[in-house]
């Protein structure tokens, strides 16, 4: 009996050790699974080993044991290694947060104190090739949502040469992104042409239908921002008739598309028929979708200001203040213009225009919201 205690214990400790110190997959949208006892339920993480080799920009492939599970991207909500800095689930949760001041901030303290050896180097090489995604993502992403004094052709650079040299990381196609609306920031003069080299890399992948919408969907922003609504309108018609909404993701990818159209529809000539639309992506998207119910108010004020409804105008741009504030862009522009109207609305209060204004200049002091 006693002489099979060692390797009951070696056993043990390989089993523990895989499931204690392996590589944790966070999904964005949990998935079905079965317990040990065969009951249904859903998973959220998934514990093994990332196989850098076999992993690509669309799927990162997990070794759990002797099975492989490919996880597309567009489901990873975050990956944490093992054995990596304590400080790397802080930078995780500020970034899903939206939070990329506070994110850069630890980003660049763990840098200094690796440089000043005040705390160990980072570890596995999956590791600090996320490190150093982070410390070229949070610069464009403070660059594109105005809060910080970026260097903008230096941070787009800086992008475009971690992408280059890192085509497979899962975090591409997001970096793609960003670099495309870094690059909108770059040319400002031709929004559509700076960007849409970027954005056609996303268009371009079969394997990952949301990738595919999504560049669709950013080339249509960029269009509109030419207030080329002639160009963008067929595309996006036939986007919404044409999508399915298969997951969260894809349903949202589904509403912000209605929303350009609206945005073309009332470039076109007919902003009451762009009322209505909005009005039912309100009616229609979940309340916790609230990028898709920011950009809708935000898009729904506009048009109700240049129709001159200023007072249903204002309540559009407080519900992305006080309701929808979680995404930075669109809050900039609700305080710019709350700025303005409560100035021009009777009996409206001056207080009220200044501390929109204090707090567009403190929180988004670039932003350069007209």
């Amino acid at each position: 009996m006693f002489r099979w205690i060692p390797a009951i214990l070696l056993v043990t400790c390989v089993i523990w050790s895989n499931f204690s110190t392996a590589d944790e997959v966070t999904l964005r949208f949990p998935r079905p699974a079965k317990d040990a006892k065969d009951k249904k339920g859903e998973i959220s993480k998934i514990k093994g080993r990332v196989d850098a080799e076999k992993s690509t920009a669309s799927k990162v492939l997990l070794a759990i044991g002797r099975e492989e599970d490919p996880i597309e991207v567009t489901n990873i909500e975050s990956i944490s290694y093992d054995r990596e800095p304590t400080e790397f689930n802080t930078i995780r949760n500020a970034i899903a947060n939206g939070n990329y001041n506070e994110a850069a901030t630890e980003v660049q303290r763990l840098a200094a104190a690796i440089e000043a050896g005040n705390t160990p180097a980072i570890g596995g090489d999956l590791a600090k090739q996320d490190f150093d995604y982070w410390m070229v993502y949070l610069p464009a992403m403070q660059a594109i949502e105005g809060s910080a004094k970026i260097d903008l052709a230096a941070a787009a650079n800086k992008l475009k040469d971690f992408l280059s040299k890192n085509p497979t990381h899962y975090r591409f196609y997001e970096g793609t992104e960003a670099l495309g609306l870094l690059m909108q920031l770059v040319a400002p003069g031709d929004p559509f042409a700076s960007s849409k080299d970027y954005f056609t890399v996303l268009f371009n992948n079969k394997e990952l239908p949301e990738l595919q919408f999504r560049g669709k969907l950013l080339m249509a922003r960029a269009l509109l921002k030419n207030n080329n609504f002639q160009q963008a309108q067929p595309g996006l018609v036939q986007m919404v008739a044409e999508a399915k909404p298969t997951n969260r993701m894809m349903a949202s990818q589904i509403a912000q598309a209605k929303i350009a159209l609206a945005q073309a529809t009332a470039m076109a000539g007919k902003p009451d028929d762009a009322i209505k639309m909005l009005q039912a992506v309100i009616d229609e998207t979940p309340s916790n979708d609230y990028e898709a119910h920011a950009r809708a108010n935000i898009a729904l004020g506009n048009i109700l200001l240049q129709k001159q409804n200023k007072i249903e105008a204002l309540l559009a741009f407080l519900k992305v203040d006080l309701v929808f504030f979680q995404y930075p862009e669109q809050r900039a522009e609700a305080l710019a213009r709350l700025a303005k109207l409560w100035m021009e609305i009777p009996d409206a209060k001056a207080d009220r225009a200044n501390d929109a204004r204090e707090r567009l200049q403190t929180l988004y002091p670039f932003a350069g919201v007209k």
